[in-house]
């Protein structure tokens, strides 16, 4: 039994026993290390072989192949999924084409998200109940509020186009991304509190995003309340649905669980397709009003960050790697949904808007990752 002072804080998703072992092997051969006498090679096949013969050291092996595996496919998948972004805006009938799905895509997204987490780690969170409270509360109000009073009273004074600042709002007042949590394993974050928050976000954002946006935005809503709410647990709740469905089902609780790459290349392919259907209409407004998607543009590469910032402020007490977990869930939002949602219900430069914000959110993550390393190893933390 550990210490109280040597136990970790939190749950955290292990890395993959495998690039474990061979790290402690590493470390055996390594000459500046305390037992480095040039058998640490050995001792490692050696602990690889012991670990072979039992039947949980074969899982833990397993399971390192697997992690190893789905971790390079989220990698790469990112640019595949960059990649949707610039066919559907390059090559405007492929989005026109998808756009009728985006609602069923959306869907499928959250799907995914599901079958993708081990639902036995949640457990732990259940003592954490203010704190992910706490840190809802200020992802889901406090920072949408703040976003609200710098658009309409310090930068629409100063020439930001209506549609732009309402974008921004609604931007904001959308949940975090299902895809936070692979982003978070990929930058080293705490990926199962950003699954949890994610979650439970996206089950309160048909209250939350209706009530909000209709006191945020208003007027400039061709929609009201109840529909919007409707359409918003329409595609929540099917998504929820289908996914806890299809976790009882045996053969795809298995094929997720054991098999995890083959989740992450639908998932991979399902959000390279809603890419590319948000880019409909981007195009044509491209030519017709540069200028327009030039502060769009601006405005989105602006607010990812912003938000990260605020976010990781707000939780710097509560550690590094937690901070900045907040941070990640703040800054990247599922816009998509409320394109979804608000189908024929808000101006087109709004929905053009919410359109153009998701390109940082396929961007910034390749930038932020040096960064966010670079950070790490100064090893700043607070206590």
């Amino acid at each position: 039994m550990p210490s109280q002072g040597t136990r970790q804080k939190r749950p955290f998703i292990a890395r993959n026993a495998s690039s474990s072992l061979r790290a402690a092997g590493d470390r055996a051969v390594d000459p500046t290390s305390a037992n480095g006498d040039g058998s640490g090679e050995g001792l490692w096949h050696q602990a690889r072989n012991e670990l072979a013969d039992n039947e949980i050291g074969r899982r833990l092996i397993s399971a390192g192949a697997d992690d190893e595996g789905s971790s390079n496919l989220r990698y790469y998948g990112r640019f595949v999924v960059f990649g949707g972004v610039i066919v559907g805006f390059a090559v405007p009938a492929v989005s026109e084409l998808l756009k009728p799905f985006l609602s069923v895509l959306l869907v499928a997204t959250l799907v995914f998200g599901l079958l993708q987490v081990d639902f036995e780690r949640l457990a732990g969170f259940r003592k954490q109940a203010w704190p992910i409270t706490g840190l809802l509360f200020a992802v889901l109000l406090l920072l949408p509020v703040f976003v609200a009073l710098e658009a309409k009273v310090v930068l629409v004074p100063y020439g930001l186009p209506q549609g732009i600042a309402d974008g921004l709002i609604l931007a904001a007042l959308s949940p975090p991304l299902l895809a936070a949590p692979a982003i978070a394993f990929l930058l080293g974050l705490d990926s199962l509190l950003a699954f949890v928050v994610a979650m439970i976000a996206h089950l309160l954002a048909p209250l939350t995003v209706t009530f909000l946006a209709q006191w945020l935005v208003g007027p400039h809503l061709q929609i009201d309340s109840v529909e919007l709410m409707s359409r918003l647990t329409l595609i929540i709740g099917a998504g929820f649905a289908i996914g806890l469905a299809l976790r009882r089902i045996p053969l795809t609780a298995r094929v997720s669980k054991q098999h995890r790459g083959v989740v992450d290349i639908l998932s991979i392919a399902t959000l390279t397709l809603l890419a590319a259907a948000l880019m409909d209409g981007v195009a044509e407004i491209a030519i017709n009003d540069p200028q327009y998607v030039l502060i769009a543009v601006a405005c989105g590469f602006l607010l990812n960050p912003l938000l990260q910032l605020l976010g990781a402020f707000l939780f710097v007490k509560s550690g590094f790697e937690m901070s900045l977990t907040v941070g990640l869930l703040a800054g990247y939002r599922n816009v998509g949904l409320l394109i979804a949602a608000l189908a024929g219900g808000a101006d087109q430069e709004i929905i053009a808007f919410l359109a153009i914000v998701q390109i940082p959110a396929f961007v910034i993550p390749m930038l932020s990752g040096p960064v966010l390393k670079k950070v790490k190893s100064i090893g700043f933390d607070t206590p």
